[in-house]
């Protein structure tokens, strides 16, 4: 599943694996230019060294969701059950599929907010529909609403931290851009 936007593309396995590794890859004049490059597409060596395919985001975990805790957090299981559950893990992910139901509850009994806002279920649901109506023959879609960034859940064990920061573009990008943009002005 690749979401592209304007700056970057988000990109990951599946959508269904919440242990699934999740890429963030900022468009740079040097990383797009470097896509273009047949070595680049097929050493991931030089891939990373241009930036091509993004940097790899730390995953959320959540004390609340057997689908994302650790097995240290789950407590002690016979040896074959926990090579069984790590089998399960690893091959076929897990998923919490009330997790949405409950959090939507608890915001309900303690009178606070929906963790996710309306304005963004709406902005799926477009996109949803937009995505069942593609077919074969497609354009660009315009999405016509919007919503407001989301900030993370309550009961998060791992904060993500400044993503801008660890993600910004490397030294061998900054250094090129530049030329880029010259070597391409005619």
């Amino acid at each position: 599943m690749r979401v592209i936007g304007d700056e970057g593309e988000v990109a990951t396995d599946t959508y269904r694996h919440y242990q699934s590794p999740v890429y963030l890859e900022r468009f740079t004049p040097l990383s797009l230019n470097a896509r273009k490059s047949r070595s680049v597409r097929r050493h991931a060596s030089l891939a990373g060294i241009f930036g091509v395919g993004g940097k790899r985001l730390p995953l959320l975990e959540f004390s609340w969701s057997h689908a994302t805790r650790r097995p240290s957090q789950r407590g002690r299981l016979a040896p074959h059950k926990a090579l069984i559950a790590w089998a399960k893990r690893r091959e076929i992910g897990a998923q919490d599929k009330m997790l949405g139901v409950m959090l939507t509850a608890r915001a309900i009994a303690s009178g606070g907010p929906p963790p996710i806002s309306p304005e963004f279920v709406l902005h799926v649901t477009e996109l949803t529909l937009a995505i069942q109506a593609a077919g074969t023959h497609t354009a660009p879609h315009m999405m016509s609403g919007s919503f407001a960034a989301m900030q993370p859940l309550a009961g998060e064990l791992r904060p993500p931290g400044d993503w801008r920061r660890s993600h910004a573009p490397g030294l061998l990008a900054r250094m090129t851009n530049r030329l880029i943009d010259r070597l391409h002005q005619h």
